[in-house]
């Protein structure tokens, strides 16, 4: 039993240097990620893991892209974020909570104290839109003046 253990840690031991030393290739992780459904609902999934603390994996965010109707019965395309923690030492997960996130990357900017008002999107959009405005204006005296 001893040597089998031995054995063991041993060749984890070596693997793991391995992996440090460059040898073993290690890939970055990623999101997985589901693309539709048999059932033709369009639904799409991926899930993230990160930790609540450092150096532990312990939460689980699942983000869930699927058709729905509203309530006048229209379609539109749902966006939810959901969040699990694992506990018990990984012996069980819980929903800790879950939110419609469809919405929040239509708004341009929220209204938080702290926000440079001189760099809202706004601004800078008009800014784009005046800076545009002037050079084709400068555009057109240049072909006037030729003429």
């Amino acid at each position: 039993m001893k040597l089998a253990f031995g054995i063991t840690l041993g060749a984890l031991i070596g693997m793991t240097a391995a992996c440090f030393a460059g040898a073993i290739p290690l890939s970055p992780a990623h999101a997985q990620t589901v693309s539709g459904d048999a059932t033709g609902t369009g639904a799409a999934v991926v899930v993230g893991t990160g930790g609540s603390q450092p150096n532990q994996n312990d939460i689980c965010w699942i983000l869930f892209r699927e058709k729905a109707k509203d309530k006048d019965g229209k379609d539109y395309e749902r966006t939810s974020l959901c969040l699990y923690r694992s506990m018990g030492n990984g012996q069980l997960f819980d929903l800790v909570d879950t939110r419609d996130i469809t919405y929040d990357g239509k708004i341009a900017q929220l209204h938080i104290p702290g926000h440079n008002p001189g760099l809202s999107p706004q601004t800078i959009k008009d800014k784009w839109d005046d800076a545009v405005r002037k050079e084709k204006e400068r555009q057109e005296k240049e072909k006037n003046a030729k003429k």
